[in-house]
């Protein structure tokens, strides 16, 4: 598949020095009809699901937050026969990925797809970030394209975007350094996927196809990263609370600790709570809570090389590089998590092909507005 390389040059530009590029009339270079790809992608609504946010590992539905409908996008003959132009979008977006993999040198090494709807009525989506503001992050950029006909300014739905959001956050800043673009029919928008942004309510139905180019190790890191910050902080909220409880009972009379027990700290005030800090991209460290490190090591074997070097060598990871990894990280997550973890790579292929098949059944999005699709 061939680009012109000046309108490739001065996006990869755009992309590079803005953190964002704007483009339109794109059908003239993908070949896509895009009032085609409307009726294709409205005739998809009944493989849509709501929209979820996770949290690590965990993903529920919030709708006050997120209230778009979702179907991820995989290129296959059913797809180029029941959608040809969604499916030719497909393969173009992934052109258009290895491209400015050539020109920005980020890693991109796969492509998600995505479907999306915001029904009228005000659907929304708030402030987020599809990855964590690092280079490290699994999602490098994010590439959106509109199928939107005669859209006005009264049907609601823009896209607003900070662009300087990696370094300040927005909310840090003031805010109103963003730009908004409107979702009109032909028009891609490119963006550094570490980048604050929004949907904004939208009162016609909103439809967009969405595209993640990913670092699929990067990706994997992230979240294991996301998961293990998460326990941690769940555990010494837990520890915190306990010893509260315990402070609580000494003081009503019941036996005296023993010295320099915990009653001997200042209990003025109670125990301060830990604030939470970004996780690094790469916590292969840590040992706690017991049961994600092992979880951590079989997902980092499952992933190196990008999922396809020395993976057939890993028991763990005979259910396919990352869907098992994600799966031992998945039990290693629920609770009385060292056995099930244990389980998992003893078990070899068996224990993590069961899990991947769960892990994979179900992309899960995260409170970043990340939507991973383990199975690709």
């Amino acid at each position: 598949m061939s680009f012109d390389e000046e309108w490739l040059r001065a996006l990869a530009s755009d992309v590079r020095e803005k953190g964002f590029a704007v483009r339109d009339n794109i059908s003239g270079l993908s070949s896509v009809d895009p009032r085609a790809g409307r009726r294709e992608a409205e005739g998809r609504r009944g493989s849509m699901k709501a929209a979820t946010i996770s949290t690590g590992t965990s993903s529920e539905v919030q709708m006050e937050k997120r209230s778009d409908r979702v179907s991820f996008l995989k290129p296959s003959a059913n797809l180029a026969a029941e959608c040809p132009n969604l499916s030719k979008h497909c393969a173009w977006v992934d052109g258009l990925r290895a491209c400015l993999e050539a020109a920005l040198g980020l890693g991109m090494e796969n492509s998600t797809l995505m479907l999306a709807e915001y029904p009228s009525g005000g659907a929304r989506y708030v402030k987020h970030r599809d990855a964590a503001p690092s280079e490290c992050a699994g999602r490098k950029l994010t590439v959106l394209y509109y199928l939107n006909e005669a859209w006005s300014e009264s049907d609601g739905g823009e896209l607003r975007i900070w662009p300087n959001s990696k370094e300040v956050p927005s909310d840090e800043s003031g805010g109103d350094d963003f730009r908004l673009v409107a979702p009109v029919m032909d028009r891609l928008v490119v963006f550094r996927s570490w980048l604050e942004h929004e949907v904004q309510p939208a009162f016609s139905h909103r439809i967009a196809l969405t595209a993640w180019f990913v670092n699929r190790r990067h990706q994997a890191l992230e979240l294991m990263a996301e998961q293990l910050s998460l326990n941690k902080d769940s555990s010494e909220a837990a520890k915190a609370e306990e010893e509260d409880h315990q402070e609580d009972d000494w003081g009503m009379g019941l036996p005296t600790p023993p010295a320099g027990g915990k009653a001997s700290k200042k209990k003025a005030g109670g125990k301060k709570k830990k604030t939470k800090k970004a996780a690094a991209a790469d916590p292969s460290g840590a040992a706690e809570p017991s049961g994600l490190a092992a979880g951590f090591a079989a997902l980092k074997r499952a992933t190196a090389d990008g999922g396809k070097g020395g993976v057939e060598e890993d028991a763990a990871a005979s259910a396919g590089g990352l869907a098992s990894g994600f799966a031992v990280l998945k039990q290693a997550a629920a609770k009385d998590a060292p056995a099930a973890a244990g389980a998992a790579l003893a078990g070899a292929g068996a224990a993590a092909g069961a899990g991947a098949a769960a892990a994979a059944s179900e992309p899960a999005s995260s409170s970043l507005g990340r939507d991973l699709d383990v199975d690709d």
